[in-house]
């Protein structure tokens, strides 16, 4: 029992803290050296030790070193001066910013991970929790959105169809063994795709050339792989984002003058455009233009789409809304605070799987957590992919959905993302669209690169395509979900306090493993540029 140090004449004092010495008072009665403290941290990162594992170690320890010696501590005295002693850190994710991204990356990547608080100790408002004073009707859906739109003049089996016969068409020309065709049928399925498809010159042109073959065998080709972008269900800002238009329309306007210079610039925009483009520069005058026709149709399509669509309302800091005891911790700005209120959406639900069903053969499907094994909450987290930070999470206390990816970027980011990796991008670009699309209108949307192979929406969510991003750490969900398994069995028996600060203590040393690993990358990298320089 530590008061206070007294001098040798007894007239003056001063109380003992301990910190000189790394010592850590809970209590005066209670104190532990700073290393039982880290001593346990590695425990759990690297055996995943429980508090009574990690006491009971250490009382065997003890008693292994003298048969008489008593317990190292109870259970719950080490829990309360171990959260004594990690709060003393103030560990704050505000303070630990990402110095090369600050508070607003560019690319983002976000995934849930079954992990949690017990059920039965979850005491937390929803994320998702829509304002019902606050009602929004949403202007178009999916496939509103899509190169062969629903529309009135066609059946919606129909217009599948000819979606189906396209990409068919695109598959043939690709094909190095095609396979026989029933000319008939093509003859038909060809009738039904220009019965269906816009009745705008540029695009029926196009169709027409393409379906009867009458470009060059090199460009057919690379027509058929940037069709093939077109004919499934994803919307066509997924093959020509929005954020890029002035770019294309710099490049196509130069490319009907006879100017191929700037066309490299759209290899990080779209690589199957700017491949057609270069292919068809030997191509005769009226292909070029016909070419460059339907690239501007597409950008107008766009355009049309979102014309109509509602303003995002001005991030304004809610007060005191920055309380990572309630179960949500984000810092896409220096406050933390939300940002937004979460409207009602009128006729779209977040319950179900699709706002607009695709067709069965192009339907995507992901099974989310809640198949998986239950009696605790999951926490989705948003990371940055090329530097590895944490922005942040919030505990869910159902089964993760797209609503969670949705929600806390549109409540917590002052402007949406250039780039999102997500396992379910395609079905969360559609989630996004359908209810604030001008908040998401030039965000592109990816699969990670694992969970990429499952999919069968096509190569519109394929961020390997995009030379710009291949460097981009498209797993850094999953890896820290193997990281933070170790606090997985611990946790559960927290209250929603208590394993919020837990996580945060956790996620703070991720931070700064990541932030030194990256640093030093860096030194090599600049040393290898001087040594070049040098030589």
């Amino acid at each position: 029992m530590v008061y206070k140090a007294v001098c040798m004449s007894g007239r003056c004092f001063q109380a003992y803290t301990g910190m000189e010495d790394n010592i850590h008072f809970w209590t005066k009665e209670t104190a532990c050296g700073d290393e039982i403290g880290w001593d346990f941290v590695d425990s759990v990162v690297r055996t995943k030790t429980s508090f009574s594992a990690y006491v009971n170690l250490k009382s065997a320890h003890y008693i292994s070193l003298h048969e008489c010696s008593v317990p190292f501590m109870s259970r719950s005295t080490f829990v309360s001066w171990f959260f004594s002693w990690a709060s003393s850190f103030n560990v704050d994710f505000r303070q630990s910013v990402d110095p090369w991204c600050g508070h607003s990356p560019r690319v983002l990547a976000c995934d849930a991970t079954h992990i949690g608080v017990s059920l039965k100790n979850l005491s937390l408002e929803p994320i998702t929790k829509e304002d019902a004073s606050i009602v929004v009707s949403n202007r178009h859906k999916r496939n509103n959105r899509v190169f062969l739109p629903y529309h009135g003049r066609s059946s919606e089996a129909d217009i599948r169809k000819s979606r189906e016969h396209l990409k068919l068409i695109c598959e043939h020309v690709l094909s190095t063994n095609p396979a026989v065709v029933d000319l008939e049928e093509i003859r038909v399925n060809n009738s039904l795709l220009f019965s269906v498809c816009p009745l705008d010159t540029r695009c029926i042109t196009l169709l027409e050339s393409f379906c009867s073959r009458s470009f060059e065998v090199d460009v057919l080709q690379a027509l058929a792989r940037f069709i093939l972008l077109l004919s499934r269900d994803a919307p066509v800002s997924a093959v020509l984002s929005p954020r890029f238009s002035h770019v294309i329309v710099k490049v196509i306007d130069e490319y009907a003058e006879g100017n191929y210079g700037s066309i490299s610039s759209l290899r990080n925009v779209s690589p199957e455009l700017s491949s057609l483009l270069l292919t068809a520069c030997s191509s005769a005058e009226k292909d070029r233009l016909v070419l460059v026709r339907f690239v501007q149709y597409l950008l107008d399509f766009v355009q049309l789409t979102h014309s109509d669509d509602h303003p995002t309302p001005d991030p304004v800091a809610i007060p005191s809304s920055y309380n990572p005891e309630s179960g949500v911790a984000y810092y896409f700005t220096p406050s933390g605070a939300r940002l937004r209120a979460l409207p009602h959406y009128d006729g779209l639900s977040s319950t179900t799987l699709y706002d607009d069903t695709p067709a069965d053969q192009q339907r995507c499907k992901k099974n989310y957590p809640s198949v998986s094994r239950g009696g605790w909450s999951h926490m989705l987290l948003w990371f940055c992919p090329i530097h590895g930070h944490c922005y942040g999470f919030h505990i869910i206390n159902g089964a993760e959905g797209r609503k969670d990816p949705f929600a806390s970027g549109f409540l917590y980011m002052e402007h949406a993302p250039d780039e999102v990796f997500y396992d379910f991008a395609c079905q969360l670009q559609e989630y996004c669209l359908n209810r604030e699309p001008t908040f998401w209108r030039n965000t592109r949307f990816w699969h990670d690169v694992f969970h990429g192979f499952n999919h069968k929406c096509g190569a519109n969510y394929r961020s390997r395509r995009i030379a710009s991003l291949q460097y981009v750490d498209t797993e850094i969900c999953e890896q820290f979900n193997a990281y933070i398994q170790c606090i997985k069995y611990t946790g559960t028996h927290l209250s929603t306090s208590h394993f919020c600060f837990f996580v945060q203590f956790f996620i703070d040393i991720w931070q700064r493993r990541k932030t030194d690993a990256f640093a030093r990358k860096l030194v090599v990298a600049r040393a290898g540029l001087l040594q070049q320089q040098t030589v």
